[in-house]
């Protein structure tokens, strides 16, 4: 593999410290103010609207709270 491919060569990287633009600029864009939430789909034959709770968050047995991202419903 020597006689292939030679001496290896290094590239020598460095990583960015943060500067003014990446405290100032989000990379996350969010169309709405509303908040997102999982809500139901309102379909008479849905059977998982029954069981879904409708909030922001949702809170694990080991009282770990999570907030929701996007919109979510029972049709996704």
């Amino acid at each position: 593999m020597q006689n292939i491919l030679g001496k290896p060569k290094f590239v020598q990287c460095k990583r960015q410290l943060p500067n003014l633009k990446s405290y100032l600029i989000k990379s996350e864009f969010r169309e709405s103010t509303l908040l997102p939430k999982v809500s139901r789909c309102q379909d008479t034959r849905c059977g998982l609207c029954g069981y879904i709770i409708e909030r922001n968050y949702f809170t694990t047995k080991s009282n770990k709270t999570f907030y929701v991202k996007y919109n979510k419903d029972c049709s996704v």
